[in-house]
């Protein structure tokens, strides 16, 4: 359903809920225990990064960036797999 929401909304909408879409994408990386919602939930990051505008992908990015050097150990993965996705 994700994979739906982010490819069909106009690049507007998407643009001004990518924030809220990226940190419950996050969420649900850093916390499911299940490889396959994982997977998935990996799969809507890269898309997301791959819709959105430069100035959003900005805002994703130092967030991504802000909790790979913080204290919270457990984001520290995920904001590690966005790097990684918005590179590749």
């Amino acid at each position: 359903m994700l994979h739906a929401i982010i490819m069909k909304f106009p690049a507007s909408i998407l643009d001004e809920q990518s924030q809220t879409i990226f940190v419950h994408l996050v969420v649900c990386l850093a916390n499911d225990h299940d490889n396959k919602v994982r997977s998935m939930t990996g799969a809507s990051i890269k898309l997301l990064i791959g819709r959105v505008s430069s100035r959003s992908l900005k805002s994703i990015l130092e967030y991504s960036v802000s909790w790979y050097v913080g204290e919270k150990q457990h984001l520290w993965s995920a904001a590690a797999q966005v790097k990684l996705w918005t590179l590749f």
